[in-house]
């Protein structure tokens, strides 16, 4: 990059924080109401959000933890491990 990449880049940015804060000042509150039924429903769907995100990324980390545990288990003890995939040989 250039300097002179850099200046349009960074007064670019300037004038777009320039704007935002302009359209900030000038933002009139809305007299909206919620009903509770409504309400409800966006806090269900909120959480619902959260929660299958946090069994996603439990299912992402705990899988492979639990399949390395499961291999370190069953080498020790002499037994081959089944990690759920069939070889050539299971699938003739």
């Amino acid at each position: 990059m250039t300097k002179s990449d850099i200046r349009t880049t960074s007064s670019r940015s300037v004038i777009g924080l320039c704007i935002a804060v302009l359209a900030g000042l000038f933002v009139t509150p809305a007299a909206a109401y919620i009903g509770p039924g409504a309400g409800l429903t966006a806090i269900g769907a909120f959480l619902a959000l959260v929660a299958g995100v946090g069994v996603a990324l439990f299912g992402f980390v705990w899988l492979p933890i639990r399949r390395a545990m499961r291999k370190k288990t069953l080498g020790e003890a002499g037994v081959e491990a089944d990690d759920g995939v069939m070889s050539d040989d299971e699938t003739a």
